[in-house]
């Protein structure tokens, strides 16, 4: 429970990836940035009440502000880069990859996601996808168009 007008950290996610599809990349970016600006502050949202702000923290008691111990889910919301920013999904077909860059980036990058027990760095800019393992033994770029991506069905060289 969340009182007072309060906000829990977690639905940040699916808010962040709803605007992403029905208002765009640029929205749900701006929302990221503003929740990334308080996440900064001092307290880092946790640690007991009053929050750097005057807030009341949800922990043993109610409070308005419930994001760190009573709430692991709070760790969505960094999957916001991944799936709403760099379009990754693993699927049945193989790991899909759609980029979605906001207009304040021209490319994102991850290291070390682990797929297939191969730790991967991937990287999408608006006009290409591009994958590597961390051992170097695979490695694929790829061209594509505003709004494609690619999916890999393996990681067998090509």
């Amino acid at each position: 429970q969340c009182q007072d007008g309060g906000a829990i950290l977690y639905t940040s996610f699916f808010d962040l990836m709803a605007r992403t599809r029905y208002l765009g990349p640029d929205n749900a970016w701006k929302r990221f940035t503003e929740i990334m600006d308080r996440y900064r502050m001092p307290d880092r949202l946790c640690g007991g009440s009053p929050l750097y702000r005057g807030e009341t923290s949800q922990q043993e008691n109610p409070g308005a502000v419930g994001t760190d111990y009573p709430f692991p889910e709070s760790g969505l919301v960094p999957l916001y880069f991944l799936y709403g920013v760099m379009g990754i999904e693993a699927t049945p077909e193989g790991l899909r990859i759609t980029p979605n860059l906001p207009k304040a980036l021209t490319y994102a990058e991850v290291k070390y996601l682990n797929w297939h027990g191969a730790d991967l760095k991937v990287r999408v800019t608006r006009d290409s996808v591009e994958v590597t393992s961390a051992d170097t033994s695979f490695h694929r770029k790829s061209a594509i168009k505003p709004g494609e991506g690619i999916t890999l069905k393996s990681l067998a060289a090509h």
